[in-house]
């Protein structure tokens, strides 16, 4: 007697397959369950953000008075936001191809539902232990003997089909158990990053309004530089024109503190700004016929962008068609030039450290000069060093494994 494959299996199986094909109308009824605790969570949310936000509000109070302690918060919230956003971002891209997977195996199971049912059908017949062949017929021996022979040929195939199905159905639950994970992933990471943002946004907006109430002068110089940047033909005239008019109003601004470590002395100690792919590198072929200059960095949408060195903001402002544009004097003749940002949240003057938040990338909607020459659709950040007022490669600058691999 052939082997009998237990009952159950297939009725299981069954189930299973239509479940990954058909609605779940009992997600209403569960949702309307849920939906009257909801309000109660809401309320419970709001108190923990107001009290977050008055914790906030006291921690920024009690830095104010300790430059040093206060500049450390700043380096320390953005690299924590930094951080986070590239995991969100890669648990982002994880996500979006596991359900490009679950959806394209939800249609093909979906499409063979009748090939499926039928297979089911069969397996249950041949799961109820028929009776033997030679009863079917007993008045002919030859008719018995090639049922039976069918039935011994027909097991193997149908056998080998129902393992094939149950492997996709396998597939198809750890592809939703998946999705389901990095779901909530995202949702922890999201949280993160909505306190980390609130917590940067409100020290920078306290780092700012502090120079701008200590300083009468830097509205004065920024208004001087914007109409420098209007007559600039190029990047390279707008950094001499700045150092050449490093008097005047530039100089009421009280004097900058130097650089912990001098630039020339700090290779293999930078971090990159954003947490990207360099989308392409210095000396490259820039599709113009000439070569790259910078580095233009792939950034997450709305990336915090933090300054790779000490250095006092020279320019801060859009500057044509690169967007936001922002250089920093490194000192001894070297200088750092970043564009393409949506914004910039220092100002002409300001001394900022290693790590600090100037600025963040936009969604990448509205195209600059740093992304159009890469061809990308995302945010592009494009650095400059220059020494003299001339490019150098940044890449001895930079600290090992802290760049992405080139992606295009």
């Amino acid at each position: 007697m052939n082997p009998r494959i237990p009952p159950l299996l297939p009725r299981l199986l069954f189930a299973l397959a239509l479940s990954a094909s058909l609605p779940a109308p009992f997600a209403r009824a569960a949702d309307a369950t849920a939906g009257k605790g909801e309000l109660t969570t809401i309320q419970d949310a709001m108190k923990a953000s107001d009290a977050h936000r008055r914790a906030l509000k006291a921690e920024i109070e009690a830095l104010r008075v300790d430059r040093a302690r206060f500049q450390a918060a700043l380096v320390d919230t953005a690299k924590g936001l930094q951080e986070t956003q590239a995991a969100h971002a890669a648990s982002s891209a994880k996500l979006a191809a596991l359900k490009t997977k679950l959806d394209a195996a939800t249609r093909d199971l979906a499409a063979k539902r009748g090939e499926t049912a039928r297979l089911l059908a069969a397996m249950q017949r041949l799961g109820g232990d028929p009776p033997p062949a030679i009863l079917a017929d007993p008045t002919d021996l030859l008719k018995a003997i090639r049922a039976a022979m069918t039935l011994n040929g027909a097991l193997p195939p149908l056998r080998a089909r129902m393992a094939a199905l149950a492997t996709r159905l396998a597939d198809l639950a750890k592809l939703r158990d998946g999705v389901a994970a990095e779901t909530s992933r995202l949702a922890t990471q999201q949280a993160a990053l909505d306190r980390d943002r609130e917590r940067l946004a409100a020290l920078v907006a306290a780092r700012q309004s502090a120079i701008a109430a200590g300083d009468s002068k830097v509205s004065d110089e920024t208004a001087r530089l914007a109409d420098l940047a209007k007559r600039a033909s190029d990047l390279k005239d707008l950094i001499a024109r700045i150092s050449a008019g490093a008097t005047g109003a530039s100089a009421a601004i009280a004097a900058a503190p130097g650089p912990t470590v001098a630039f020339a002395a700090a290779k293999a100690k930078l971090r990159p700004p954003v947490q990207g792919a360099v989308l392409r590198g210095f000396g490259a072929d820039d599709g113009a016929g000439g070569t790259e200059q910078g580095v233009s960095f792939g950034a997450p949408s709305g990336a915090t962008v933090t300054t790779p060195c000490d250095g006092k903001v020279a320019f801060a402002g859009p500057y044509r068609q690169y967007g936001r544009l922002l250089i920093l004097d490194a000192g001894g003749g070297y200088d750092v030039v970043m564009a393409g940002m949506s914004s910039v949240d220092v100002a002409a003057g300001q001394f900022v450290i290693a790590g600090e938040p100037v600025g963040s990338m936009g969604a990448g909607d509205v195209p600059n000069a740093a992304s159009v020459a890469v061809n990308s659709n995302g945010p592009v950040l494009f650095v400059e060093f220059r020494k003299d007022g001339s490019p150098v490669d940044p890449a001895p600058w930079w600290a090992p494994a802290s760049l992405d691999k080139v992606s295009g």
